[in-house]
């Protein structure tokens, strides 16, 4: 039963992010926070034809490095706030797909 359910919860954990993927065009997944520490999702993401970017295990505990990869693409797109601007607690994704968004425009 245990491994019944890890395939169930894997399967539904890949299915959006293929689909997203086919839909979009996008060749490369970014996979962080805890559930980059699932074994079983890194072996069957590793079987997709996408390229699947993942953090070391001692870095999936949380989302540091989704945060980290946004930050560093606004940076790169010179988007850059003044060392004044506070935080936004619970940033909506939405917000940050737009910037990433506009970046792939440019």
């Amino acid at each position: 039963m245990k491994g019944s359910a890890v395939g169930v919860i894997t399967a539904a954990t890949m299915q959006p992010a293929l689909k997203a993927a086919s839909a979009t065009g996008y060749e490369t997944l970014v996979v962080a926070g805890g559930v980059a520490a699932n074994r079983k999702l890194r072996e069957r993401l590793a079987q997709t034809p996408l390229t699947v970017k993942v953090p070391p295990l001692s870095l999936a505990t949380d989302n540091g490095a989704m945060i980290a990869l946004a930050a560093h693409a606004r940076l790169e797109a010179g988007l850059t706030d003044a060392e004044t601007v506070d935080a936004t607690p619970y940033l909506p994704l939405s917000e940050v797909s737009r910037d990433l968004e506009a970046i792939a425009r440019s």
